[in-house]
């Protein structure tokens, strides 16, 4: 009894019922690009790539300390996950997600004070909807 006490004890303290597991750290990725922070995860080597690649999508890719995008293939890691750049002041230039190197869900784009410029959404490389466009005050312009 008083040993599964200490053991949950130490569990409790040092993680062992983390919400969020430490597996495929390694695949996360962090590198200073055209003047900006880039963070981002790559898609695991053991896990199923893109067999065909589509020739009118851009896919997204890593490879020798810079991310790249090409049409209609890779010569990489492609990129998987969440994605965020960040100007050199520390604010968000850019946020969203890729799925095995494509552009998928909710991407938004800011100035670099911060205010809102642009919001797209992506299925599988492809944009969907209209894109929403916002003024110097963040305030949605209509197109």
């Amino acid at each position: 009894m008083r040993i599964s006490v200490i053991v949950l004890l130490l569990c409790c303290q040092f993680g062992c019922f983390a919400q969020k597991p430490l597996k495929d750290f390694y695949l996360k990725r962090s590198l200073k690009q055209d003047g900006q922070q880039l963070d981002f995860t790559v898609l695991d080597e053991d896990k199923h790539g893109v067999w065909i690649y589509q020739k009118d999508k851009y896919y997204h890719w890593y490879k020798s300390q810079n991310v790249m995008s090409t049409q209609g293939g890779s010569s990489g890691m492609l990129l998987n996950g969440e994605f965020e750049a960040f100007y050199t002041n520390k604010q968000l230039s850019r946020k969203g997600n890729f799925h095995k190197g494509l552009k998928h869900g909710k991407w938004l784009y800011w100035r670099e004070d911060g205010t809102l410029i642009s919001s797209e959404n992506w299925v599988n490389g492809v944009q969907r909807g209209q894109q929403k466009c916002y003024d110097a005050k963040g305030q949605e312009i209509e197109l």
